[in-house]
């Protein structure tokens, strides 16, 4: 239980600093999981796990146009400035 808290803190934390939150907001799984990786190295997660971290947290993930998951309610803010606020 303890390690599911610190998930949906980290998840939570990341999102309130490097995206952008709002219903009308979306981006690909895989832009998430990309740059949300790149922060926590160390912290390795599958992006299938991600997905359902997410979806715990109260995150819609669905399978889109030509395969892509997304994820609803909010978007990656740009990926230059984010890499550097968690540092």
């Amino acid at each position: 239980m303890q390690y599911y808290t610190e998930d949906c803190d980290i998840l939570n934390n990341f999102i309130d600093n490097c995206c952008t939150r709002g219903v009308d907001l979306k981006c690909t799984l895989k832009e998430f999981y990309d740059v949300f990786s790149s922060q926590y190295e160390n912290r390795r997660i599958q992006q299938k796990t991600l997905s359902k971290r997410l979806q715990d947290a109260g995150f819609e993930v669905d399978k889109g146009t030509a395969g892509r998951h997304y994820v609803y309610g909010f978007s990656v803010d740009d990926h230059t400035n984010t890499m550097n606020l968690l540092k």
